[in-house]
């Protein structure tokens, strides 16, 4: 009986200890960065949490444009010249639950906290 408790004890201080370590890490980081990409390559990294005023970034991908909006901690596509405008109806991401996607000009915004993206399956 007492040897049950013994490895109670000690698979709960490992338990919390690592709960604790995980917390630590996850948090302690700089910020959460929105990274562009254009044709696959990050062409911008941008903290989010360390923008003090509102700006706008245009990215060009062959003949197409997009208008990249950014104020603190979340971001959009503002405005482009894509058939479908997905892009710009997906709106304000402060989340990587959903990147900002634009597939004619090969645009991704994703959100991601230390270089990790933040989620990696949304569930409905």
């Amino acid at each position: 009986m007492i040897k049950n408790r013994v490895w109670i004890i000690i698979f709960s201080a490992v338990f919390v200890i690592s709960v604790a370590v995980g917390l630590w890490v996850y948090f302690s980081g700089n910020g959460t960065y929105a990274n562009i990409y254009s044709d696959g390559k990050c062409v911008y990294s941008i903290d989010l949490s360390a923008v003090d005023k509102p700006y706008e970034i245009r990215v060009n991908s062959g003949d197409g444009y997009n208008v990249i909006l950014v104020e603190r901690g979340r971001i959009c596509v503002k405005e482009s010249n894509c058939g479908d405008k997905t892009c710009v109806n997906t709106g304000w991401t402060d989340s990587g639950a959903v990147p900002v996607i634009c597939l004619p000009h090969k645009l991704v915004i994703r959100i991601e906290k230390n270089g990790a993206e933040l989620f990696d399956a949304v569930s409905k």
